[in-house]
């Protein structure tokens, strides 16, 4: 799983980067509506200039100079200097030209069908150029400022705002691993985390009730059901020495109490604290004790076992539901092979197979409970319970089958 940033970090991050953003858009309108503001102080200038000629000319019928030394007036395109009129012919409607480190705006006028071009060098009168280190130098220092500001702005406002939260995550976590959780939400203010508190420990306290009472409940009903299934062994026993059944009731009825005993020592397990404790132990040994304590097994000489693992690999789990998981493959490998025979290899140092032919069907979703083959003469928990009991002990458990072998994969 990727490890993503705290959600506190992550609004002090997305705060200070949206400060930084409108601190250079800030800083970016400052210096364009400067330098716009500055040109259209200059074509203001000009336009004055040429507005003043025009009233000249009105009142005496004559052209007057410009009244300043950097104002220029020309009759034709073609006396303006070389650089200029260059420009001009590239683009007609552009009134500021630069060259030569200078700077100049003009504007076109007519007087009684004549044209004129009023030229100004303003090149003295840039404030931008001048100026723009020292501007640069403010903005830098107002960024810094605004920035210094908004990230102790944003600390403060994150940890204000998420340390309640916080603390519940905390508590969640500390209350998770003890198992408990009362009382931490008297901790918080009534306000919305202090009722998300609250429901959290709600929530938590009537999941502990249900799983108390659950443990309690399958502790005692396999306790309670350990006596007559003891009762049905004996009396098996006995119907089997007089003969009273046929082979195939006997053989039914045997199978019934072992699959009974079995899911009764299963529910007792996963009840029971115990689960949790690992040994190291042979596993050739713990598969071989799983098929001779099988009596069902034993008795029929006809099935065979082919296992093909070393002698001397170990394994760190529970000794008590492996046993488990071992005898309820092995009575499935048995009640379902085609040709009375099941292979257990290692596929590989980690991966444990349960190999036997099939016949019938393909049948998908092996591992949910009542799911079974069409010749399937049990309740469909067998494969249920085995995904259960990896699932338990840390093990991946996956099913391959095509139209005549079905294999079991055990990641341990």
């Amino acid at each position: 799983m990727i490890k993503e940033q705290s959600l506190q970090n992550r609004v002090i991050t997305f705060f200070l980067c949206f400060t930084l953003f409108v601190a250079v858009i800030y800083s970016l309108f400052v210096l364009v509506y400067s330098w716009v503001v500055e040109d259209n102080v200059f074509n203001k200038m000009v336009a004055d200039e040429v507005t003043y000629i025009q009233q000249s000319f009105n009142e005496t019928g004559q052209i007057p100079r410009p009244r300043a030394a950097f104002l220029n007036l020309y009759s034709n395109w073609d006396e303006l200097p070389e650089p200029i009129y260059q420009q001009h012919l590239k683009d007609i409607k552009r009134v500021e030209f630069t060259t030569n480190d200078k700077t100049y705006h003009l504007k076109e006028f007519s007087i009684d069908d004549d044209s004129f071009i009023l030229l100004a060098d303003v090149t003295a009168f840039e404030v931008g150029k001048q100026y723009f280190p020292y501007i640069s130098i403010s903005l830098i220092a107002a960024f810094l400022f605004i920035t210094f500001t908004a990230a102790i702005m944003a600390v403060g406002f994150a940890r204000r705002a998420f340390d309640p939260l916080i603390k519940l995550s905390d508590d969640v976590r500390i209350a998770k691993k003890q198992g408990m959780a009362t009382g931490f939400h008297a901790s918080f203010p009534e306000n919305e985390i202090g009722y998300l508190a609250e429901q959290i420990e709600k929530s938590f306290l009537h999941v502990q009730t249900l799983l108390d009472r659950e443990r309690d409940f399958t502790r005692d009903v396999s306790h309670e059901l350990r006596t007559p299934i003891t009762v049905l062994k004996n009396k098996m026993n006995d119907l089997n020495k007089q003969n009273i059944l046929d082979h195939t009731s006997s053989r039914m009825m045997n199978d019934a109490i072992v699959t009974l005993e079995s899911s009764i020592e299963s529910l007792l397990m996963f009840a029971r604290e115990e689960t949790t404790v690992k040994e190291e132990f042979l596993l050739i040994e713990e598969l071989e004790r799983a098929i001779l304590e099988n009596h069902t097994l034993v008795k029929d000489t006809k099935y065979e076992f082919d296992i093909d693992i070393p002698a001397n690999f170990n394994i760190k789990s529970n000794k008590d539901l492996c046993k488990i998981l071992f005898r309820n493959l092995i009575t499935n490998a048995w009640h379902h092979s085609s040709d009375k025979k099941c292979k257990i290899w290692m596929l590989d140092p980690n991966t444990l197979v349960f190999e036997n032919k099939r016949e019938g069907i393909l049948v998908s979703d092996v591992f949910n409970r009542h799911v079974k083959g069409q010749a399937s003469k049990g309740y469909g928990i067998g494969l249920h319970l085995v995904e259960r009991i990896c699932h338990h002990l840390g093990w991946a458990v996956s099913a391959h089958q095509d139209e005549e072998t079905f294999q079991l994969h055990i990641k341990l």
